[in-house]
């Protein structure tokens, strides 16, 4: 018979002590991990509709603090309704960590995530942000809000100064500096206002004044406006920063303005194209033989095309005219006049005696002669001066 505690069947003592205090280990390793603070994790921005919530109900440990930025841009007809285009979105910048290190000062150590998405649907009116946060004592809230609507058209309801109600708080708290205060609240609750921000805030006791130093801790943007066509609201900053010795600085700005409709410079699918320019001559009854015809430029507005198409331009014909030679005109030849020799008279011989004849006939016949000689002699001269010589 075996022993009841031989090791072949028996655990050793000493492997049960082992296994305790591991467990006991592990469970002050997990305790001790879960017991340290842990960051806490970025909250996501809700859209629902027209409304964007986002850094609600956080931070509220002592000494943590938040600061939230958010810019809206909304382009919207004259009716309220998204336009198509320029492009619609929000902006949210969350940062938490330290209050202290929240600061403006030391901002740039903080923890910041930033998310920008264009908006679809429906313009983003409502912002609800930074309520019930930063209530630790010691702790922080710094949030602001920018959201400006822009029309085109003109609204058919006008453009009237924001309804505020802000910085309300039984009782008062002390220290609390707001612009405009409270006295000159023009709406009577926060759902009703334009701006409904700091009510119910900063009455932990020992608030710290903003920064810069007397600047209000609560403010709303000059030249904030409101339209019955698109109301537009912010909710912010309410029942937060209650802890002691915590800091708050909130602002919003709501603005309305009329822009031009944006100009279509893509015409790649439009179906229009710039005109094109066609060179086209004019027109001449009496072209000048000389001078080409100026050319008159008419716009042609070309056809939808796939592509632009290049019209060549054609110079009109240049006429030349034929060139005549003037005629040549020969000058008359004038004959030269025509001088008769002069006749001699011979004065009368003596006549002859003897046999000799008839002295008178005689006389007569030889001068005849000697005439009808130098005559012909000038008949020919004169002949040949008239002929006209030829060319060569």
């Amino acid at each position: 018979m075996l022993h009841p505690f031989h090791h072949s069947h028996a655990v050793p003592r000493r492997n049960w002590g082992f296994g305790l205090a591991a467990v006991l280990v592990i469970a002050l390793l997990t305790g001790g991990l879960l017991a340290m603070p842990q960051p806490a994790a970025a909250a996501p921005v809700a859209v629902a509709g027209a409304t964007l919530t986002v850094c609600n109900g956080e931070q509220n440990a002592p000494g943590q603090g938040v600061r939230c930025t958010v810019s809206i841009t909304n382009y919207v007809t004259s009716t309220g309704i998204l336009a198509p285009a320029p492009a619609s979105s929000w902006t949210v910048t969350r940062c938490t960590g330290a209050a202290g290190v929240l600061s403006p000062a030391l901002l740039p150590a903080a923890t910041c995530t930033t998310t920008t998405t264009p908006i679809l649907g429906a313009p983003i009116t409502t912002v609800q942000q930074c309520n019930g946060s930063g209530s630790g004592g010691g702790g922080g809230v710094w949030c602001s809000v920018t959201l400006t609507n822009h029309f085109t058209p003109a609204p058919g309801a006008a453009f009237t100064a924001a309804l505020v109600y802000e910085c309300v708080s039984v009782p008062l708290t002390p220290g609390l500096l707001c612009d405009p205060t409270s006295l000159a609240n023009t709406a009577g609750s926060v759902p009703t206002s334009t701006v409904g921000q700091c009510n119910g805030s900063g009455n932990g006791g020992g608030l710290v004044p903003a920064v810069p130093g007397g600047s209000a801790n609560c403010s709303v943007g000059v030249g904030s406006t409101t339209t019955a066509t698109m109301a537009s609201h912010v909710d912010q900053c309410n029942a937060s920063a209650n802890g002691g010795g915590a800091f708050l600085k909130c602002f919003a700005l709501v603005s309305n303005d009329v822009v031009a409709a944006p100009e279509n410079t893509d015409t790649s699918d439009s179906g229009i194209y710039p005109p094109i320019v066609v060179a086209v001559p004019a027109t001449v009854a009496t072209p000048s033989p000389t001078a080409t015809p100026p050319a008159v430029v008419v716009p042609v507005v070309a056809a939808p095309l796939p592509s632009p198409v290049s019209v060549p331009v054609v110079a009109p014909p240049v006429v030349v005219p034929p060139v005549v030679a003037p005629p040549v005109v020969a000058p008359p030849v004038v004959a030269p006049p025509v001088v008769a020799p002069p006749v001699v008279v011979l004065p009368p011989r003596p006549g002859r005696t003897g046999n000799a004849g008839t002295p008178d006939a005689a006389r007569t016949s030889t001068a005849t002669v000697l005439m009808l000689a130098a005559l012909a002699v000038v008949l020919t001269f004169a002949g040949r001066a008239l002929t006209p010589r030829r060319r060569r």
